[in-house]
């Protein structure tokens, strides 16, 4: 029933969501920061290979889908994993990317109704755009952008 579908597909997208998050960003990001802590972008680092192992662990869930599909929801999985690495760090509060990550897979509930779940070329590359933009402009905004010095006012 769409009642079930909707109940089932909400306890799991929270449950994916906080599942996720406590592995990848808390645990991963955290462990890979820590390795790297001796170089100067030991966050930069840890959030993009956390990213690119958050992407590359959604491949399964693309298996029967084609290679343009399959790359493109790679890209805005590991985008996505960036806002969320990003919203972690800069806010050291976990439960901001975990509500984040929960939003983001509420967007998906409308796919519990079509069977199997397609993915049309636009829509693929529209959203692989526009998270890939999105996590470009939070690294360039707080790691890559030069912090401009103050100009003394003269009185």
């Amino acid at each position: 029933s769409v009642e079930k579908i909707i109940v089932e597909g909400f306890l799991y997208y929270i449950g994916v969501g906080i599942i996720e998050e406590l592995y990848i960003r808390a645990l991963l990001l955290n462990v890979i920061e820590r390795l790297t802590h001796k170089t100067r972008y030991s966050t930069l680092i840890a959030i993009i290979m956390s990213s690119v192992l958050f992407g590359l662990g959604h491949i399964i869930g693309m298996i029967g889908q084609s290679a343009l599909t399959i790359v493109c929801r790679i890209i805005w999985t590991i985008s996505l994993g960036i806002i969320f690495g990003v919203v972690y760090k800069k806010s050291n509060n976990l439960w901001l990317a975990v509500i984040a990550h929960i939003l983001v897979d509420f967007c998906s509930v409308a796919f519990c109704f079509v069977s199997p779940a397609i993915f049309t070329v636009p829509t693929v590359i529209s959203i692989a755009i526009l998270y890939f933009s999105i996590a470009l402009f939070l690294l360039w905004k707080h790691y890559f952008r030069k912090s401009k010095k103050e100009i003394p006012i003269e009185q």
